[in-house]
């Protein structure tokens, strides 16, 4: 959406309005269910929890209605991704599961996949750092399959803070390289928190085709330029999307340490 690309939140939530009155004058609720997402999603931008929660919980209840399994899939993963926001871990946990089971169910092993790194995420977030070492394993072998190079960083990022946090300085900092690297090789550009979908994106370093679908709206938190971290940084909820960026920050600071040290 153009206007929330420029910042523009009352615009964005003005056209939201028209739009959902729109659908539901004409009783179109597949597209209903999209506009309930976009209207989360610029909830989430601003750091409203609350109404995003409300708005993705009405797009799943509309998509179970109309027996759309695969935007329930996203309305899950949305609403798993608010948990972590709300340090709701356990909550998180079970909508991810779900929406993982749906996914595969799907057969839709790219929106899978995905799940499985905010899985990894969320066991990061716990500090089950063996649970989140696997889960992250197993997304980054997922996503090297499927040839989705760009969408590798976020499980990349997972490892190397998993490792930071057990002591293992030499592993975490191979991560990270590896994970800076991608970024240098794409331009340090990767799918926007505010418009990627996980349907749309190619997980290459090309731009990603658009499509009419319900979006999770991390699905890429580690691959934006640094100019892009340095600007959202202030915004709550894009703040603590970012912890992932802060820690190859970290990283690299430790790096440059023990280099003076030696």
């Amino acid at each position: 959406m153009a206007v929330r690309e420029a910042g523009d939140y009352g615009a964005a939530w003005r056209y939201l309005s028209e739009a959902l009155a729109i659908q539901q004058a004409i009783g179109n609720r597949r597209d209903e269910a999209n506009v309930w997402n976009d209207t989360g999603i610029t909830y989430l931008l601003v750091g409203d929890l609350s109404n995003a929660c409300d708005c993705f919980e009405k797009g799943l209840a509309l998509s179970r209605e109309i027996g759309d399994e695969a935007g329930q899939a996203y309305f899950l993963g949305n609403l798993g991704l608010v948990a972590h926001d709300r340090l709701e871990l356990a909550e998180a946990e079970k909508l991810l599961a779900e929406g993982l089971a749906l996914a595969q169910k799907q057969g839709d092993r790219r929106v899978a996949s995905l799940f499985v790194t905010y899985l990894g995420r969320g066991s990061l977030l716990a500090g089950q750092l063996d649970r989140a070492i696997e889960r992250a394993a197993e997304a980054l072998g997922l996503h090297q399959e499927l040839d989705q190079r760009l969408w590798t960083t976020s499980d990349l990022t997972i490892l190397a803070e998993a490792h930071l946090a057990l002591g293992a300085i030499a592993q975490a900092l191979d991560y990270a390289h590896q994970t800076l690297a991608i970024l240098d090789e794409c331009g340090g550009q990767g799918r926007s928190i505010r418009t990627g979908t996980i349907s749309s994106a190619t997980g290459s370093c090309r731009q990603p085709a658009r499509k009419r679908q319900p979006a999770l709206l991390y699905g890429q938190p580690t691959a934006w330029s640094w100019r892009a971290l340095r600007r959202l940084r202030t915004r709550p909820c894009a703040a603590r999307s970012w912890s992932g960026c802060r820690s190859i920050a970290r990283l690299c600071r430790h790096t440059k340490k023990i280099k003076r040290e030696t």
